[in-house]
């Protein structure tokens, strides 16, 4: 499942063809699972004022303060294409966006990805915003461990399995450290992983796994710079031992000696 690094990334590829555009057609191929207020003869031949990433949605803002907010799901993925190249029976394809010099296309693999349409900008809290603190969040006197707080999508919106576990490795925080248990400096390590993990999948363009690619169908890589997600029972990079994984929790993995409980 594509990650907030993956989508913003996304979002920076898509945001400079269709601001200022207008979206000539839509066609719908398959419906997804998760379709809510939909009816794209509203936004038909409306501007698209702006283009927002909030969380992992790719939200359109059209004129008329109408919004379409649209979510990859688990193996969601938007692809560019002309009319010249367009193959309507490729796998998986769900809409088709007819803009006047280029197509989006949104392919759907398990097709759990979500399109809705609303009147205002969800403003959802933003882990890659600059002033994000974790020190600021109402969670600290909790009796819960980090791990399940971490992938917590009201808390931290966007991180999922492999950030999760490589922003805990960073920290050296063993994923089940009980939040009341933290003191400052836990807490400024953590925020400190956080911020650095972050940057990073930015960097390379977010982790890129068997379904997933960017717009024109490029790879990140930041799988490359994993140092404990999908490495259990390899040897630790830093101390070499072996790394463990909580019981069928996904993005557990950790190193018992670098994150000692």
């Amino acid at each position: 499942m594509p990650e907030i690094c993956e989508v913003e990334t996304l979002k920076n590829q898509i945001k400079p063809l269709v601001e200022n555009k207008k979206i000539i057609k839509i066609e719908t191929v398959k419906s997804l699972f998760k379709e809510k207020n939909l009816n794209f003869n509203k936004i038909k031949n409306l501007n698209i004022i702006k283009l927002h990433r909030v969380a992992k949605k790719i939200i359109f803002e059209f004129d008329k303060n109408i919004f379409l907010e649209t979510h990859l799901g688990m193996t969601g993925s938007w692809t560019i294409s002309t009319l010249k190249n367009l193959n309507k029976k490729q796998k998986h394809l769900r809409y088709i966006f007819y803009f006047e010099n280029f197509i989006l296309l949104f392919s759907d693999i398990r097709g759990f990805g979500s399109f809705k349409m609303t009147d205002c900008l969800d403003t959802t809290v933003d882990v890659l915003n600059d002033n994000f603190d974790v020190n600021s969040l109402n969670i600290w006197t909790k009796d819960k461990i980090i791990y399940s707080v971490l992938h917590d999508q009201k808390i931290f919106p966007g991180v999922g399995a492999y950030l999760g576990a490589e922003i805990l490795f960073d920290a050296k925080i063993h994923p089940e450290k009980k939040l009341i248990n933290f003191n400052q400096k836990d807490k400024e390590l953590f925020q400190f992983s956080l911020k650095k993990i972050l940057l990073l999948a930015l960097k390379t363009k977010g982790a890129s796994f068997s379904d997933y690619k960017h717009l024109k169908e490029e790879t990140g890589s930041m799988q490359n710079f994993f140092k404990v997600y999908g490495r259990v029972n390899l040897p630790c990079l830093i101390c070499g031992s072996l790394i463990n994984k909580l019981d069928k929790k996904r993005g557990s993995q950790f190193c018992p000696v670098c994150q000692k409980k």
